[in-house]
């Protein structure tokens, strides 16, 4: 798998989300959720059955999929494998995005992406908020595989 950014229009990605639209289809809905983060604020590493689209509106985003790893300007997107771990974090303050995905609760998932946070000393540590990360993001069947400041184990290998 080779991830390139592209200056794929968001209707485009879109389209191409829903084109790989896997097992959730029948009980999911598309979530398209714009959010903002600050230099170093990252996901925690997680995975999902579904694909998800980011398109960066300002600023820039560094997305940690696999082995790859590719850092997304304004006006760029990536489209995420589905069961493949991935962890992104803002490269800049101000970044403004977009993420998309198909899931069972549109505001569950908006309140898991909006759980970004830098990363922490200690960060292997069993912290109370963590639990509710996982809570939320169990919900849409993301399974979180380590606290923000992870990266996928195919990416620390490389």
């Amino acid at each position: 798998m080779s991830l390139d950014a592209s200056d794929t229009t968001l209707r485009s990605l879109l389209e191409e989300l829903a084109a790989a639209r896997g097992k959730l289809a029948g009980r999911a809905s598309m979530a398209v959720v714009e959010l903002a983060a600050d230099r170093g604020e990252s996901t925690p590493l997680h995975v999902h059955a579904e694909p998800e689209a980011l398109h960066v509106l300002a600023g820039a985003l560094t997305v940690h999929v696999g082995v790859d790893t590719v850092t997304l300007g304004a006006g760029e997107t990536l489209l995420a494998p589905a069961g493949v771990a991935h962890a992104h974090s803002a490269h800049a303050d101000g970044t403004r995005y977009v993420a998309a995905s198909f899931v069972r609760s549109v505001d569950l998932y908006e309140s898991f992406l909006a759980a970004v946070a830098p990363p922490r000393p200690g960060a292997h540590e069993e912290h109370e908020s963590d639990r509710v990360v996982e809570l939320l993001a169990a919900a849409n069947g993301i399974t979180v595989l380590g606290p923000p400041g992870d990266l996928p184990a195919a990416a620390l290998a490389a």
